[in-house]
């Protein structure tokens, strides 16, 4: 199992503020679920016994088509 990975994937509907850049959108998006994603992260681990530095996550923004890859801290 430690050689193994893992990558989850987290679909958003939220959508940007008014004004909001598609950028700036993408990186509050990022700070907002962190926590999240750390929780989900954890939760991978628990079930598979893959080591948390060795799963990744991804953020599907449907607003605007982003993709946003978190690191295994889920920055």
């Amino acid at each position: 199992v430690a050689e193994c990975r893992a990558t989850f994937y987290d679909v958003k509907t939220n959508e940007p503020r008014r004004g909001e850049a598609n950028e700036a959108f993408a990186a509050r998006m990022r700070a907002t679920a962190a926590g999240q994603m750390s929780s989900y992260r954890h939760a991978v681990h628990e079930l598979t016994g893959i080591p948390q530095d060795r799963i990744s996550s991804v953020l599907l923004l449907l607003a605007t088509g982003h993709v946003v890859k978190l690191d295994s801290l889920g920055q």
